[in-house]
């Protein structure tokens, strides 16, 4: 990794040439992970995983991690698919969820309705999750 050789590196205002020549060493390994960034497979975030792991690229971990987000972003756009109107028809209808987003929908809404159930009702429903026989 490059990132051992180049830790990250601001440029600075100096007349300096090593500290000219890390800034743009740096720049290029910014540069690379803005290349991998832009892939939108699942493969890319596992580079991003394996990446910021590495002792040897503490130095770039914000940047690895804007990176990782703006990927995650680019992978979901690329996994999304418009549902047909039969697909709309079942979930508008507490059918068949279409996608993983309306099933956590509706397990969020349940969720919600249980805990209003048992928030509000008159009958005493933890009295099933415990024995009052002895």
């Amino acid at each position: 990794v490059s990132a051992t050789h180049f830790p990250n590196a601001d440029r600075v205002a100096s007349n300096d040439s090593n500290l000219a020549n890390n800034w743009e060493y740096a720049d290029f390994i910014k540069r690379l992970i803005d290349d991998v960034s832009s892939f939108s497979s699942y493969d890319a975030g596992e580079v991003f995983e394996r990446l910021l792991l590495l002792p040897e690229c503490t130095s770039y971990r914000d940047y690895l991690l804007h990176a990782q987000s703006n990927q995650k972003a680019r992978y979901r756009e690329s996994q999304f698919q418009h549902a047909d109107w039969k697909q709309a028809l079942n979930t508008l209808t507490n059918q068949t969820p279409t996608n993983v987003m309306d099933l956590y929908a509706l397990l969020l809404d349940h969720l919600r309705d249980i805990a209003t159930r048992i928030t509000y009702e008159n009958t005493d429903i933890y009295k099933q999750f415990w024995n009052e026989d002895g």
